[in-house]
């Protein structure tokens, strides 16, 4: 524990002593729930973040709720709230481990190698939910591990929720969701209980359950439709694309939703014709590619 607490001191320290600004997609997700919080649903319209990037309803809904107990643009009392985070991150990894014969000694260098790992404690400054995602992501993994290894049910409940409300801040957590897909099917085969495909379906219910329920309650509050947003097909020729810094974000996703009108339809239209072009270069440039 006195590691955890050196974790704690060190990565708010870094936090109180640098007080990194919000900037790029982290200040326009505070916009938007600054927006919804003074009831500027114009602001909401075809130009706002909001409305072309629905995929981060999750994640400014959550600033919305957060803003009413910090106040609005507190930046330092989210990467204080990061920091915290970050502890319970390590103590995670250590628990984990655990399960799979590690012992207290090699437990506790593990939360050593977390504490001198500093990207870890550096990313507290980053206010855009990879930290928090992450420590519910690993709550699931620790709680569905628990479930396999004791079988009690309560374990499956709260591995379920931690891995939709990780979702639900950071859609990259879906990776971590289908880790856990294959790993309770391993084991369900492996231990032959096939009342156990039951933890299956609870995480497929509250993962659609968490996708309607920020665009819900925006709609809720704001008595505003939340339309689709940029296609989700427009970030793979995006990620295919050279330039300057290749498959990287450089702005084709919306610039293509708005030469387009907005029209969802019409944009994944012009999606699969550049796509289809980008896979016919690399099949002909195979080297390049």
């Amino acid at each position: 524990s006195g590691t955890l607490w050196l974790i704690w001191f060190l990565t708010s320290l870094w936090v109180v002593c640098t007080q990194i600004p919000a900037t790029g997609d982290q200040r326009a997700v505070l916009l938007a729930a600054q927006y919804i919080a003074q009831g500027n649903f114009d602001a909401q319209g075809p130009v706002s973040y909001i409305y072309v990037y629905n995929n981060q309803a999750g994640i400014v809904m959550l600033a919305y709720f957060l803003n009413r107990i910090f106040g609005e643009f507190n930046v330092v009392a989210y990467q204080l709230l990061n920091a915290i985070c970050i502890v319970f991150i390590s103590r995670n990894l250590s628990e984990i481990s655990g399960y799979f014969g590690v012992k207290n000694s090699g437990q506790l260098g593990i939360i050593m190698l977390c504490m001198v790992f500093l990207p870890l404690s550096l990313y507290s400054s980053f206010i855009y939910g990879t930290i928090p995602g992450l420590l519910f992501a690993l709550c699931g993994i620790k709680c569905e591990i628990c479930f396999f290894y004791n079988g009690e049910w309560k374990n499956a409940v709260i591995s379920s929720l931690c891995i939709a409300f990780a979702v639900l801040i950071k859609m990259n957590y879906l990776i971590f969701m289908v880790a856990m897909i294959i790993y309770a099917v391993v084991k369900i085969f492996a231990q032959g209980n096939i009342k156990q495909f039951t933890y299956l379906l609870l995480v497929f219910l509250l993962f659609l359950a968490q996708a309607k329920i920020p665009t819900m309650t925006y709609e809720k509050i704001s008595g505003k439709e939340i339309p689709q947003g940029v296609s989700k097909l427009a970030w793979v020729p995006m990620g295919l694309q050279d330039g300057e810094r290749p498959g990287w974000y450089n702005g084709y996703s919306r610039y293509t939703f708005e030469a387009s009108e907005y029209n969802v339809q019409q944009q994944e239209t012009w999606m699969k014709t550049d796509l289809k072009l980008r896979l016919q270069e690399m099949w002909n440039e195979k080297d390049a590619a």
